[in-house]
């Protein structure tokens, strides 16, 4: 009995000593960071150049193959466009817990194009 009292009580110890310390406040993502002196904090970007491992092209559909873990879809990613250049961008990260496999994606483009240039970086 005196077992059980003392396995309990170590365990509500450790329990109320994690729940203080888990409620630390969060920092928004959201809102970049202000120097402050010479020490300056810099931000994750809100938005990164997405690697692309494949690419096809038809009419106004563009597929490109990404690195998933399992929730990627085209909801996760921005289209930023400069006359024929196109920049993918990913403004959602996937934090499922699938391994990491490739995935393709079908994008519609606004119109179709006789040339396009894809700016991300083609992973070989």
């Amino acid at each position: 009995m005196k077992k059980n009292i003392l396995t309990l009580f170590l365990l509500s110890g450790a329990l109320l000593s994690c729940s203080v310390t888990g409620n630390e406040p969060k920092v928004n993502q959201q809102t970049a960071a202000q120097p402050t002196g010479a020490n300056t904090v810099q931000e994750k970007p809100l938005t990164k150049q997405e690697t692309i491992y494949g690419i096809k092209y038809q009419g106004n559909t563009l597929s490109i193959q990404v690195m998933s873990n399992g929730c990627t879809t085209t909801k996760n990613f921005k289209q930023a466009w400069q006359n024929n250049q196109l920049t993918l961008e990913r403004i959602k990260d996937d934090f499922c817990r699938r391994r990491p496999h490739k995935k393709w994606l079908d994008f519609e483009l606004p119109q179709a194009f006789s040339s396009l240039k894809l700016i991300n970086k083609l992973a070989s």
